[in-house]
């Protein structure tokens, strides 16, 4: 039996890995098909878990339960959710759509690294601390996987494994090479750079301000790079929960229990 389930766990945990590779390859390959597909889970899961979240929240908000206060924690509820869907969409569109393939290429391979640990981290804590992956990992998993996102790209660029326009190439770039009517590539090409220049100048202000010992720091945190924890969150806990009920996990919860 031992060996069965030893057997057993390397077959789900190279499942996962092809669903990490499987994601990574989509967006590669398809990026607005991956785009479309991530705001379509982030607005159906979250519609599920923002509701089951209401709930819980009406207390903790409001002295009573009239059905005035009802309405409004639902439509500041569904506003979240097209917010947080409009985001993920976007930061999954701005990051695999472009004409760079070496970038593009390293993009894929940073989504998986980050998918992995994101998956990793959940299952931890759901071994450890008994926590529900679907319902902790889209509140909270966001942000930390953002920021790893970002830790990634800063170390790809600080080794030139990206290369990053100057503000005086992309300004030159904006008068000289974008034609009238762009493509969606040479828009996401464009948005790419800018988003590294902002990140650049926000490097450049904390060190004027604090120092350069808080630059690096800033490069990683402030950087529109942690957008794409949106992404990154909505996947891992998919994952997670399918890898946790092929091995059979009692206590794991889904997105529908009460």
């Amino acid at each position: 039996m031992g060996a069965l389930r030893v057997l057993h766990n390397a077959i789900v945990f190279l499942l996962e890995l092809s669903a990490i590779a499987g994601i990574s390859f989509l967006a590669l390959q398809a990026p607005f098909v991956f785009a479309g597909l991530t705001m379509a889970l982030v607005l159906t899961v979250g519609a599920v878990l923002e509701w089951l979240r209401l709930r819980h929240e009406l207390p903790f908000f409001f002295a009573d339960r009239r059905p005035g206060r009802m309405i409004i924690v639902t439509t500041a509820a569904f506003v979240e959710v097209v917010v947080k869907s409009i985001l993920a969409g976007a930061a999954a569109l701005l990051t695999f759509a472009g004409s760079d393939p070496g970038r593009l290429q390293l993009m894929a391979v940073l989504l998986a690294l980050s998918l992995l640990a994101g998956t990793g981290l959940l299952r931890r804590c759901f071994l450890s601390l008994n926590v529900r992956p679907m319902r902790w990992g889209y509140f909270r998993l966001a942000v930390p996987m953002g920021v790893l996102f970002s830790l990634l790209v800063q170390g790809s660029v600080a080794a030139d494994l990206i290369s990053v326009a100057s503000l005086r190439e992309l300004a030159g770039s904006l008068v000289f090479d974008l034609p009238e009517k762009p493509s969606l590539t040479q828009i996401s090409d464009l948005a790419f750079h800018t988003k590294q220049v902002v990140d650049s100048l926000v490097v450049d202000f904390v060190t004027r301000l604090a120092g350069p010992n808080w630059a690096g720091v800033a490069a990683v945190v402030v950087s529109l790079n942690v957008l794409t924890g949106f992404v990154i969150a909505i996947y891992a806990v998919i994952i997670t929960e399918g890898v946790l009920r092929l091995e059979g996990s009692r206590e794991t919860q889904v997105v529908g229990e009460q």
